[in-house]
């Protein structure tokens, strides 16, 4: 079946790759490509960027001058530099692809939207030149442009599939994934993954909410309000509706006020030197969350997962979203509950290492 897959994707990639050749054949004698919409889209956001001053993006700005200066001039001919023709401006949108992947892969994707600018104007001039000089020539162009992406983000979603089921997933392989993609991928992504792929996927999807809230860089001052607004950002809503369901989104809410049940203990916790009267969870809820808290500030999916997907997890999970906010059932719950499920959680991590 793999193989039949592999050779389906050659086959179809080799087709679209004569496409291109045929409208590069007939675009390339055709002269330079005006780059007006391009040239625009980088000076205005080296204008932009120069505004910010120290507080500059010095990286953006030496790739966004390395792409002008690419595109301004093309190969050598007879000793003079010659204007880019079709194919020249082509090579030059690979690079620029090129660099938005390695963007996307690193830990600070903020560029990446801005340089998406730069490749959206190249496309928007080259379509028109195309268009102006062989209407069938933009659309062999065009159509081997859809294809390759379309097969490119099929190979994206079998590499996602892949390292989800195998359990070897990572922040860079497949946040942006779940972040971007499309509502119908993600839905096609979901029912070719395994039970343990799609438990991959919940705790990824966890994990990137408590990452953009805060929680691994300070646990102990987690906020469940930036959470919470972390969760109902439209892109992750989409991965959420399509990876839980049920009781797993029953069990992603009652995660949600075990945070909020946190806040207020700990801040309780705090007024006691004020005299203030405690709610009865308050004196030792704090210190019954900390382990758990700790456990779960170690920040990787791996972890989030094996605690988060735990059947005793879980079904704390789902006792306490039935419990009201601030109750003292919620209270009692949370009180005789973590202690028992923290130290369990903890033996089966030590068990773990020893098995390795």
């Amino acid at each position: 079946m793999i193989n039949s897959i592999n050779q389906q994707n050659a086959q179809t990639l080799s087709r679209a790759a004569a496409q291109r050749l045929r409208a590069t054949q007939v675009l390339d004698p055709a002269g330079e490509v005006p780059l007006s919409n391009t040239m625009q889209a980088i000076d205005s956001l080296l204008e932009q960027q120069a505004s910010l001053g120290a507080r500059a993006d010095q990286g953006l700005i030496s790739t966004l001058n390395d792409i002008k200066s690419s595109l301004a001039i093309g190969p050598m001919e007879s000793g003079i530099q010659a204007p880019r023709n079709f194919s020249g401006v082509k090579d030059i949108r690979t690079t620029v692809i090129d660099d938005l992947k390695a963007i996307n892969r690193s830990e600070d994707p903020r560029s990446a939207a801005k340089l998406q600018q730069v490749k959206s104007a190249i496309d928007k001039d080259m379509v028109a030149f195309a268009r102006e000089v062989d209407p069938a020539a933009a659309r062999d162009w065009l159509e081997s442009n859809r294809v390759f992406a379309r097969e490119l983000e099929a190979t994206r979603r079998t590499e996602l599939r892949r390292a989800f089921n195998s359990g070897n997933t990572t922040p860079e392989v497949v946040l942006p994934i779940l972040r971007g993609g499309r509502v119908s991928e993600l839905q096609r992504l979901n029912r070719a993954l395994s039970p343990s792929g799609k438990r991959a996927a919940r705790s990824a999807i966890l994990y990137d909410a408590l990452a953009e809230s805060g929680y691994f860089a300070d646990p102990a001052n987690a906020n469940p309000d930036r959470f919470a607004n972390a969760l109902n950002r439209q892109n992750r809503m989409q991965a959420i509706d399509v990876f839980f369901e049920g009781e797993d989104k029953a069990a992603l809410s009652g995660f949600s006020k075990l945070l909020n049940a946190t806040r207020r203990a700990q801040q309780a916790s705090a007024n006691l030197q004020t005299g203030q009267q405690l709610i009865p969870f308050a004196a030792g809820g704090a210190l019954a969350t900390e382990p758990l808290i700790t456990a779960l500030s170690a920040g990787t999916i791996s972890t989030i997962g094996r605690i988060y997907e735990s059947a005793g997890m879980r079904n704390f999970l789902l006792r306490l979203n039935n419990t009201k906010d601030g109750s003292p059932q919620e209270m009692a719950l949370i009180e005789a509950t973590i202690p028992a499920l923290t130290a369990s959680l903890q033996s089966q991590s030590r068990q773990s290492q020893e098995n390795q």
